[in-house]
């Protein structure tokens, strides 16, 4: 499985949700994520996602562009099953590339949410594989470590993971 997703930590914390529920959906499957590899590392530390590429990377832009994949990333690209994305795409130029084969599911959603919480929207493609909507999730699931001292990065995403998993119920 390979998401797209850009943004700063705040963009990328409203997408755990969804990347729970695939781990969940899918636990012996390869997840990685193309976004902000920063943010990301918060997934890989709790086991959602198995590997981050950078979004700044210069092989993403063959995505933007009509022309035909160069050979090696194609060929990569074609090693998942399910390409998910939510990296803007406004003239479909991304999409255009999808699917690269009969069985890979490419599934897209608005780079920005359409609906509330932001959560349910970055869920709400997951409905075409059969998931349930789920716009919440605890990034620690019972030991508090985020609120050792010195620790307020991590106090402010359990925060706001709070936050998010209250106002989608």
């Amino acid at each position: 499985i390979l998401v797209l997703r850009g943004g700063a930590l705040g963009d990328f914390i409203v997408t755990l949700p969804a990347l729970a529920a695939l781990r969940q959906h899918a636990p012996a499957a390869r997840i990685e994520l193309a976004g902000n590899a920063s943010a990301a590392e918060l997934a890989v530390a709790r086991g959602l996602i198995d590997a981050v590429h950078s979004q700044h990377e210069a092989r993403w832009a063959a995505l933007y562009e009509r022309a035909p994949l160069p050979v090696d990333f194609a060929t990569w690209l074609a090693s998942f099953d399910v390409i998910l994305n939510f990296w803007p795409d406004p003239d479909a130029d991304l999409a255009h590339h999808f699917p690269l084969h009969p069985a890979q599911t490419f599934l897209t959603a608005s780079a920005h949410p359409t609906c509330a919480p932001a959560a349910a929207h970055y869920c709400a493609p997951l409905r075409a594989l059969g998931l349930p909507l789920q716009p919440f999730f605890t990034l620690w699931p019972s030991e508090p470590r985020h609120l050792q001292p010195g620790n307020l990065a991590g106090a402010f995403v359990a925060w706001r993971c709070e936050s998010l998993k209250y106002a989608g119920t």
